[in-house]
């Protein structure tokens, strides 16, 4: 990794609440989908050069080793999965977004944990994908 990409991703880490609690050497492969997508809208534009911009970009163009993803539009927040092959995760609503180091540490602190309710096709699509250790979370909380 060059100078001017550990610069950029230092201040892209800096600037975004999603990346915040990533260092430089522990960012997860799902961390890249968050750069595209700050990148795509213009927010980094205000913080980093033009150099610092091109370098991000190749990076987070690089195969970010997508492993599989989840989603269904017809859902009102718009959910969407995508989980890398080192087993992170990237999701993001509508509103929202996150990067977990860990796919199977989000499905039981924020899926199985924290939300008693029904699931929806993309918590039971997700489920489902990583593993049969979820199915009894599944047959008792389906929708």
């Amino acid at each position: 990794m060059n100078t001017t990409l550990k610069i950029a991703l230092d201040k892209t880490i800096t600037y975004d609440s999603v990346l915040r609690d990533f260092s430089i050497e522990a960012l997860p492969e799902s961390s890249k989908l968050r750069v595209a997508e700050l990148l795509h809208n213009g927010f980094l534009e205000k913080y980093l050069d033009g150099n610092e911009l091109n370098e991000l970009e190749a990076w987070a163009d690089e195969e970010t080793t997508l492993k599989h993803s989840i989603r269904f539009d017809e859902i009102p927040l718009s959910i969407y999965y995508v989980m890398s092959k080192d087993n992170s995760l990237y999701w993001t609503t509508n509103g929202y977004s996150e990067v977990w180091a860990d796919a199977n540490e989000f499905a039981m602190h924020t899926i199985v944990n924290g939300y008693n309710g029904p699931l929806d096709k993309n918590d039971v699509a997700l489920l489902r994908y990583l593993g049969d250790s979820f199915a009894d979370v599944i047959n008792e909380r389906s929708s």
